[in-house]
């Protein structure tokens, strides 16, 4: 009776480091990074909601986003828009 009981508290044990194993897979998979380094205006506003463009204007002269240009093209970086949801 005793060996029975340790061999279903074993299988239980082992039942349960599978599940946290796969629960740990399933975590890692579940995080995808952003697929571009940089995000356009219209690419933020759709992630940030409703942002006008003078917002993320006003937000650089403010130094809490910082624009990067490519050409006359203005782009921000992905890990600053994450940054800055974070901190909402």
């Amino acid at each position: 009776m005793k060996f029975d009981i340790i061999d279903k508290f074993e299988q239980i044990q082992q039942g349960i480091d599978d599940v946290n194993f796969r629960l740990s897979r399933i975590e890692s998979n579940t995080y995808t990074k952003p697929q571009s380094r940089y995000m356009s205006v219209k690419q933020v506003q759709k992630e940030l909601g409703k942002v006008t463009r003078k917002t993320l204007d006003n937000w650089h002269k403010k130094g809490i986003l910082k624009k990067n240009y490519v050409g006359s093209r203005v782009f921000y970086l992905t890990k600053d828009i994450e940054k800055l949801i974070e901190n909402q």
